[in-house]
């Protein structure tokens, strides 16, 4: 096999950015608040920027999981964490509870390092004969500081799974835990379709019987430490733009812009003056004030492609802003970018973490935008509509007869809304609620349990 070696001329095209560009789709990405940042570490960086201090103060904490969702007949934000009343988070209370007992040393020993196994929904996943082999522990103390952990509050602590978890909670006083564990340890398909039959039959008991149970475990919590504090930090959203309303004219603000940062050019031209007679340092002045201007120059191109965005959804969205229960149109980040003449890529930098202070409360921009159908009246509806419309007629159904996705649909159609019949338990699933099976099965259950 011979080698060989040669030179061949080829012409081909590419498309680069600079590295202002980059930077332009850079800021355009960020975050109030990682603006901030950005801009501190840069005026930190070049003498010739002035940073002035933001005012951040004013933000709206988020205390659940779920940026957004629907709720009721409006979009609600919704708290990002579940925050705790109590002071302590789980491990801490355990501690206390274990450090408190009589329990001999060594289980007390293996009962802390138990603790640090223990997530912060309350579960031990590991087994103890595990947990004894990583710790270097005796394998009949390290059982022993889990039985031990199993009866602290909160009650179902320590549970390696949610059937353990639930059995631990049970009161004997208000069950009879062998037809519980029975219940428990039955297919979850006879759970799920209400096949109270076959459930009595594996637990040996009357039909009511079993329906008194089901109920009663309605009762008991899956987590038992979820109300304790988990040690994350509470995220706070900064809305960077604000729309106000005056009754007849809708009207927005910045919090952030440009105005964060100016040039000092007073400063350029003496240190020019003093570097008049060194080419090196003359140079890396005028490359550094070049830089300043750049970055004041995308920012004002951030601002500007940010401010067109906003005018485009006041325009689309002026009902939902002005009237109390106004329907959100249905537009798209597409639709936002064919009518602004700029690629889909730049709607999404703009709108990706960015909150807006609104008349209907403070939301992520992404809520605004969404897909939709077209009624027979030609009336554009968006989904979040759809979904809102669905809910209500499913929060207004009989509860011994609900309503089925088959008829839901038809309740659309009457409406004027075409929807197949999937699309309907498409958006009811994204909603969490469950099928008319298994709502029929709830409303017969609270009933007797009444």
């Amino acid at each position: 096999m011979n080698y060989s070696q040669s030179i061949h001329a080829r012409q081909e095209q590419k498309k680069t950015f600079s590295p202002s560009l980059l930077r332009s789709f850079q800021l355009l990405n960020f975050s109030y608040p990682a603006l901030v940042s950005f801009l501190e570490k840069h005026c930190l960086e070049n003498p010739f920027l002035e940073f002035h201090s933001a005012e951040i103060a004013e933000s709206v904490p988020f205390e659940e999981k779920e940026i957004y969702k629907e709720r009721g007949d409006r979009m609600d934000p919704v708290p990002l964490f579940r925050s705790a009343d109590a002071l302590d988070s789980l491990d801490e209370h355990l501690r206390i509870q274990l450090l408190s007992s009589d329990a001999p040393t060594d289980v007390i020993r293996a009962g802390l390092r138990i603790i640090e196994y223990i997530d912060e929904r309350g579960y031990c996943r590991e087994s103890p004969e595990d947990i004894a082999a990583y710790e270097k522990l005796s394998v009949k103390a390290t059982r022993a500081a889990l039985d031990l952990i199993k009866t602290f509050s909160p009650r179902g602590v320590g549970a390696a799974d949610l059937r353990e978890c639930l059995l631990l909670q049970a009161d004997p006083g208000l069950c009879k835990p062998d037809i519980l564990q029975a219940i428990l340890s039955a297919p979850i398909q006879a759970l799920e379709s209400g096949d109270w039959q076959r459930l009595a039959a594996i637990a040996g008991c009357d039909i009511a019987e079993i329906r008194e149970h089901i109920a009663y475990l309605s009762t008991l919590s899956p987590y038992p430490g979820s109300g304790f504090d988990s040690g994350t930090p509470t995220p706070y959203t900064y809305p960077e733009i604000e729309i106000k309303s005056d009754g007849e004219q809708l009207s927005f603000s910045f919090r952030s812009g440009c105005e964060l940062i100016t040039v000092d050019a007073a400063l350029f031209e003496t240190l020019s003056d003093q570097a008049a007679g060194d080419p090196e340092a003359s140079q890396y002045i005028s490359a550094r004030f070049r830089e300043a201007n750049e970055l004041v120059n995308e920012l004002k191109l951030r601002r500007h492609v940010v401010e067109m965005l906003i005018v485009y959804i006041i325009k689309e969205q002026t009902d939902y802003f002005t009237l109390p229960e106004g329907p959100l149109k249905p537009i798209t980040m597409r639709m936002a970018a064919a009518a602004l003449g700029v690629h889909p890529s730049t709607i999404s930098r703009c709108v990706s973490g960015r909150y807006i202070c609104t008349p209907r409360g403070t939301l992520p921009m992404k809520a605004l935008f969404s897909s939709g159908y077209v009624s027979d009246s030609g009336t554009a509806v968006s989904s979040v509509e759809i979904k809102r419309l669905l809910r209500r007629m499913i929060s207004g159904e009989s509860p011994a007869n609900p309503l089925s996705d088959l008829e839901l649909t038809a309740k659309f159609a009457a409406d004027g809304i075409r929807l197949s019949r999937r699309t309907v338990a498409k958006y009811r699933e994204q909603l969490g609620i469950p099928g008319s099976r298994v709502r029929r099965r709830k409303g017969e259950i609270l009933n007797e349990h009444k």
